[in-house]
């Protein structure tokens, strides 16, 4: 039910550098004010590139992770233990076969669960993984606000079609993670106006398009910097397991 063929990630991460997200990513900056003060072991779904593993290294979690590219166990638990985080078990696999003797005190993920129709499910599965008292974040990009949808639709098609808009709810999220006994800490929209894209091949119009979009980024930036559900660029729940 994952609308990205794995062997697409694989061919995209191949160039991908490991390193802490920048001070102005709008996702370190959700996390670093909602993940827990405390420490313990935390894990990330689809880790790699294992930025956001590397800013829990740096609050002092035990860093564990799980994700199909095969470079998240060939390369990224070394970089990990490189930089002198705590590592416990980085590695490759199916999140869907994944298990763990121990549960965790924070459970992750961020661009993930938007990738599969079976979403509900996708964040059960998340939540099983976490342990009495332990907090559960997850974020992805905002594609249904319907500015985000315009601007997607007309210079990002590709990418838009690797998303399943449907999942893009973050009451429906609440709503599935509060009948399993959760307490909701936040439920929204994050980020401000923001847009990034993906590779494709573009016409003149859009290469336009997307040229002036960029060029008027800072200034939309001040302007749409409160959020919305029409034009922030990420959303997410962040969820205690009682």
């Amino acid at each position: 039910m994952n609308l990205f063929e794995q062997a697409a990630w694989d061919e995209g991460y191949q160039t991908e550098k490991f390193q802490l997200p920048p001070p102005q990513d709008a996702v370190r900056n959700w996390m670093e004010n909602w993940a827990p003060r405390t420490q313990g072991r935390c894990l990330e779904i689809g880790c790699f590139p294992g930025h956001y593993l590397a800013l829990m290294g740096e609050k002092g979690f035990e860093l564990n992770g799980v994700d199909l590219t095969p470079r998240a166990e060939n390369e990224l638990p070394a970089w990990l233990k490189s930089k002198g985080y705590k590592v416990g078990n980085v590695s490759r696999g199916d999140f869907f076969k994944f298990s763990d003797s121990e549960k965790f005190n924070l459970v992750y993920s961020n661009g993930f669960i938007e990738h599969f129709e079976n979403w509900p499910e996708v964040i059960t599965k998340h939540a099983e993984l976490v342990k009495l008292g332990g907090a559960l974040m997850i974020s992805a990009p905002n594609f249904k606000g319907a500015a985000q949808k315009f601007l997607h639709l007309l210079m990002d098609k590709e990418n838009y079609d690797r998303h399943y808009i449907p999942s893009m709810d973050p009451q429906k999220w609440k709503e599935v993670l509060a009948a399993q006994g959760f307490e909701i800490k936040f439920s929204g929209y994050f980020g401000g106006f923001d847009f990034w894209n993906g590779k494709q091949k573009r016409g003149l119009f859009q290469k336009g398009c997307l040229f002036l979009t960029r060029a008027t980024l800072p200034m939309l930036k001040k302007i749409f910097s409160k959020n919305s559900a029409s034009y922030s660029a990420y959303f997410g729940v962040v969820a205690v397991k009682r």
